[in-house]
């Protein structure tokens, strides 16, 4: 059985639990439902620094890219040539920022903010996630925030047994994430 998290625990209110999932709705500890919803985004060198690590790619044309395991136990890359020869790749080192995913709610009464979701904190990217993910500091543009009620949705995800997917879903508002 699945649980509210217990960081998300003052804030879950009508919490429902069905077979492997938990849904609650997002409250302030004043009261309050209503909420500024942001997610983190990109400063303008961080959209020039990814660019150019996308840009970087090996070329494949149309080939089929295959992986395996090296002596090193790490995954090698590999296109095949003439369906028999294997043509080694090597990928870029992706920035660290690049995969970070951070949600978060402020309260439009008193102005506390509630972490609702970091990939870097939570689920099963969390395992890996380095000393040098976690001091990084995710930017938010203000602009960008949706208002409304905040209802959260966990679902065990059967892939790995340590890991709970996310998902939020904004009521009268629309899809967020």
């Amino acid at each position: 059985m699945i649980a509210v998290p217990e960081y998300l625990l003052p804030y879950a209110h009508r919490t429902k639990i069905v077979k492997e999932a938990v849904s609650f709705d997002l409250e302030c500890t004043c009261g309050c439902s209503d909420f500024a919803l942001l997610k983190n985004s990109f400063t303008a060198e961080e959209e020039r620094v990814l660019k150019e690590y996308e840009q970087s790619f090996p070329n494949t044309g149309w080939h089929t890219v295959y992986s395996e395991k090296g002596e090193d136990e790490k995954p090698r890359f590999y296109i095949k040539r003439l369906f028999f020869f294997k043509q080694y790749l090597v990928f870029p080192q992706a920035p660290v920022f690049a995969d970070i995913k951070v949600i978060k709610a402020i309260c439009k009464s008193c102005g506390k903010e509630i972490l609702i979701f970091d990939s870097r904190l939570h689920g099963y990217d969390s395992i890996e996630s380095s000393d040098e993910k976690k001091a990084y500091i995710p930017h938010f543009n203000e602009n960008k925030a949706q208002d409304g009620n905040v209802s959260v949705k966990i679902e065990q995800n059967d892939e790995a047994d340590v890991d709970s997917a996310l998902s939020l879903r904004k009521q009268d508002v629309g899809s967020f994430v």
